[in-house]
């Protein structure tokens, strides 16, 4: 998918960075649900609305494909083609993945503002 070539290390405050913000947060949640290996193509856009009300969804494209998108996709958590806007698990995925899945595992125990 993606060329980029400044891939950073995944570090702890990668993983936080990452998680710091919602919409972020809802990408990489629907990422970790979403069957990667029987899905062809995942839209960003189509991953979060099921779980998020998007009440614009161009301003939400916007703002993942400009800001959110190649941030994740530069921490090497996702890779990002921006031709096709199609995603998938990146290099550094098993570093976020168990992560998410504590926390999904543990959503009860968290305000839902935090998941």
């Amino acid at each position: 998918m993606s060329s980029r070539s400044a891939k950073r290390e995944p570090t702890a405050s990668n993983v936080f960075d990452a998680l710091a913000n919602r919409r972020r947060r809802q990408l990489l949640f629907s990422l970790f649900d979403a069957d990667t290996d029987t899905d062809e193509t995942i839209d960003p856009v189509e991953l979060i609305a099921d779980v998020a009300e998007i009440p614009d969804s161009q301003a939400t494209s916007i703002e993942l494909h400009h800001v959110h998108l190649p941030q994740l996709d530069t921490l090497g958590f996702i890779e990002w083609d921006s031709e096709t806007n199609e995603v998938g698990h990146g290099a550094a995925w098993d570093e976020i993945a168990p992560v998410l899945d504590l926390l999904q595992s543990n959503q009860d125990r968290f305000a839902e503002e935090l998941l």
